[in-house]
């Protein structure tokens, strides 16, 4: 059986330009921020909201995803 690629990302606290860029260089999302990433896993680790300027776009994202 041929294992799930997953990409593991932590501590987003609401930078959701760079967030955005990970998810881009993965291959997990396209340029309107729909998933693209086929059968791949994304696991977030840590805090989404708190410090950055856009945590609830942020949560809004995950939430999409």
């Amino acid at each position: 059986m041929k294992r799930k690629r997953q990409i593991i990302v932590g501590d987003i606290h609401g930078e959701l330009e760079g967030f955005r860029e990970i998810l881009c260089n993965a291959g997990l999302i396209d340029g309107k921020d729909n998933w693209s990433g086929g059968n791949s896993i994304l696991i977030q680790t840590g805090d989404v909201i708190d410090r950055g300027p856009c945590s609830r776009e942020a949560v809004g994202l995950l939430r999409k995803l």
